[in-house]
């Protein structure tokens, strides 16, 4: 073989070299498994990382499974429609007033002053239906067309009493105060105005 033949062939061998490491991998790869490769890949990456690495990795992914646990906070909900008492529960009441008929402040006690002497109702439950009695938020379409139940309640401090107009209904009894409508709950309209039943 002459000098130029030979010189040639070495090149061609040193351009089939990276080619031929290649294909030695690959064949690696295909004979050990489908899964041992990018096994093989993960650890080579780990060993490359050094100490602090390792641990930025920790930390980012314990904030990551936290972030994923709790995703459901972070998401906006639906408010609840908000209860709130009938009348405020550390108001001081003076008198509950609907047409002729009163529930007054007696001393430590209370008295009811009605034309209907039959009244099943005791004082002591019907301030008690009062202050148990909670509204939620109704919506409506249109105001009943029914005349409503007006009664006043008197606060201690306050020159205006809080106007409640009860609208009975066959499932439920709407009241509207402060330009608001609610349903009534935790209590019945017999409970709050025995007399006028």
């Amino acid at each position: 073989m002459s000098a130029r033949s030979e010189t040639v062939c070495r090149r061609d061998a040193a351009a089939e070299a990276p080619w031929m490491g290649l294909r030695r991998v690959s064949e690696r790869a295909l004979t050990a498994g489908v899964g041992a490769f990018p096994v093989s890949l993960v650890s080579n990456f780990m060993a490359f990382l050094s100490q602090r690495g390792m641990n930025n990795v920790v930390i980012f992914s314990m904030l990551l499974m936290i972030a994923l646990f709790n995703l459901d906070t972070f998401l906006p909900s639906a408010k609840a429609p908000a209860v709130v008492p009938l009348i405020p529960q550390d108001a001081y009441v003076l008198k509950i007033e609907q047409g002729q008929s009163q529930l007054v402040r007696n001393g430590q006690g209370w008295r009811q002053v009605s034309p209907d002497p039959e009244i099943v109702t005791t004082p002591a439950q019907q301030i008690s239906a009062w202050r148990s009695a909670t509204l939620q938020p109704e919506e409506m379409a249109a105001e009943p067309r029914t005349e409503p139940l007006v009664a006043v309640v008197w606060l201690a401090g306050q020159s205006d009493g809080l106007v409640f107009a009860f609208y009975p209904q066959q499932d439920k009894t709407l009241v509207k105060t402060e330009n608001a409508w609610y349903r009534l709950s935790d209590a019945t309209l017999t409970g709050l105005l025995p007399w006028d039943q």
